[in-house]
Formats: structure tokens, C-alpha cells, sequence
């Protein structure tokens, strides 16, 4: 690539005829190479060597001395995985929710008064019907219905 002849001849007017083109890409080369040169470095410094990583080079500082947050994190991450049920069994992840007062209140504040919707789904849990999965995710968003559900959650418990 070539500068045309025009911009050449205005550049050297421009300067007093003291910068020429290879004047130019002299000056500018350190820091096209350092542009050039940091795609290769952040690409070699991303990846993980083993003999890098005994040596400790090129490691944050949460790699090299772990924050007690972190590791306080993780204990609690195990805990709670092992006292909550798995979300693919949907009776026990239910259960739960319903049995848990943290989850009764938090989800009392989200949900709202719908009369008619209260009115059929309260129908069908008076029949001693089973719920649908949609009917019960709207019975957990209807305030009426999420007081009946907890109710009903915390007797059987009460009974048991």
C-alpha cells in the first residue's frame, strides 16, 4: 500500500519538507508493533502452563491466596445443594417450597389478589382435586391461593 503522490507532497509541504513517508512509518512503528504485538501477547498469557502456574507468573492474586469469602462461599454452595431437593423432582422441590417460611413470605410479596382465579382453583383444591403443574404455578402467584397452599403445607407437617 502506497501513499498517493498528493498526500505525499502535502505532507512534505506540511513539515517544511523535513518528514518523508519512511520518516513517518519509523515514527509510528512502536506502536503499531505494540498493537500488533498484543493480540499474540493476550493469547499466550491466556492460556495456562503448568510450568507457569508452579512458578505463580501471570496469576491473580485471588489464584494465589484464596479470600475467605470464596472459600466461605463454596462451604455454604455445598450445604445448601444438600438441604434443597433436586429441581427435576417437582413434588419434592414443591414440598419444600410451600414448607419453607422464607419462601412463603418472599413469595406473598410478589403475588396478588385475582378473585376469579382464587375462586376456580380453590374449587378444585376444596374437590380434593389434584392440581395441574400450570394450576399450581398459578396458585403460587395468587395470594389467596399461596395463604390455602402454606396452610395446608404447615398442617400436614403439624400432623406428621
Amino acid at each position: 500500500m502506497s501513499i498517493p503522490a498528493q498526500t505525499e507532497a502535502l505532507l512534505s509541504m506540511a513539515s517544511g519538507h523535513s518528514i518523508s513517508t519512511i520518516s513517518l512509518f519509523l515514527w509510528f512503528s512502536p506502536i503499531l508493533a505494540g498493537l500488533s504485538g498484543s493480540v499474540v501477547i493476550a493469547r499466550f498469557t491466556s492460556r495456562s502452563f503448568p510450568i507457569l502456574e508452579k512458578m505463580k507468573w501471570f496469576m491473580i492474586p485471588e489464584e494465589t491466596n484464596v479470600p475467605q469469602e470464596l472459600i466461605d462461599t463454596k462451604i455454604w454452595q455445598e450445604k445448601l445443594a444438600k438441604s434443597t431437593p433436586s429441581p427435576e423432582d417437582e413434588v419434592a422441590t414443591f414440598s419444600y417450597a410451600l414448607h419453607d417460611p422464607c419462601f412463603y413470605v418472599a413469595q406473598r410479596a410478589r403475588s396478588r389478589r385475582r378473585p376469579f382465579l382464587e375462586r376456580e382453583i380453590r374449587r378444585k383444591m376444596e374437590g380434593q382435586n389434584t392440581l395441574t403443574l400450570k394450576e399450581l404455578m398459578l396458585a403460587l402467584y395468587e395470594t389467596g391461593c399461596l395463604d390455602i397452599l402454606h396452610r395446608s403445607a404447615i398442617s400436614e407437617k403439624e400432623a406428621a
